[in-house]
């Protein structure tokens, strides 16, 4: 049984635990001091704690799994985030970051990733090497362009990068052929790629609040499959 730990209780010795979390919203503790006690754990949440930098102790967390550093004040991501290879889920919204570097491809186990309510303004084309990832939050940024390497992550199923800058999407993004969300709500965009018809299993696909001049017709023939458009 998972143990979650909520209170403000000092714990010197987590080494008996197998399935362990702690929630550190609320937990004044020293805890790089400790974190290398903690050897079996596998999700952390360290947020809203006005963290701008993690102690190197952290990379020992060799079976972590969840990591959510939200509303703290990082500019970019920790470099010892990149060393955390076996991470699946990685939550960073509500910081300071600016740009997400090629170290990002270190992460290829993750299946989620959340960058929301960030000031980035650049992404490495290297995320397209996260060949596992299903769910990427990019939204409430100062984008004003993707990568086209995004059209390497096959296995993405949720696409959010609703309230940026955009002006265009790369044509690759058709490829993401069992994406079911892609949500562009709030850019700046005045067409979408014809390559969206290759979206088959797409559900929703929300585009409004943009200054599209033109909805190619086979982007609209996607209803057909059951997709719903929100213009």
């Amino acid at each position: 049984m998972e143990r979650i730990i909520k209170s403000n209780v000092i714990f010197y010795d987590f080494a008996w635990a197998s399935k362990l979390q702690l929630w550190l919203r609320e937990l004044g503790v020293d805890l790089p001091r400790r974190m290398d006690n903690i050897v079996d754990l596998e999700a952390l949440y360290l947020t809203n704690k006005k963290l701008s930098y993690l102690h190197e102790s952290i990379i020992k967390l060799h079976k972590l799994k969840t990591l959510s550093l939200g509303q703290n004040k990082f500019g970019s991501m920790p470099p010892e985030v990149a060393k955390m290879r076996n991470l699946k889920i990685l939550h960073i919204p509500h910081n300071k970051l600016e740009l997400i570097d090629e170290n990002i491809s270190n992460l290829s186990s993750l299946v989620r990733l959340e960058l929301h309510c960030n000031h980035l303004c650049k992404i490495s084309p290297a995320i397209g090497e996260l060949c596992h990832l299903e769910e990427l939050f990019l939204l409430c940024n100062k984008l004003n362009e993707i990568p086209k390497e995004i059209g390497n992550l096959v296995s993405l199923k949720i696409l959010n990068i609703s309230h940026n800058e955009l002006q265009s999407i790369p044509n690759e993004i058709g490829k993401l052929r069992n994406l079911e969300i892609l949500n562009l709500e709030m850019n700046r965009l005045t067409t979408v790629p014809k390559d969206l018809k290759n979206l088959k299993k797409l559900k929703v696909l929300n585009i409004k609040l943009n200054s599209l001049k033109h909805i190619p017709e086979e982007v609209r023939m996607l209803k057909q499959y059951g997709c719903k458009i929100i213009e």
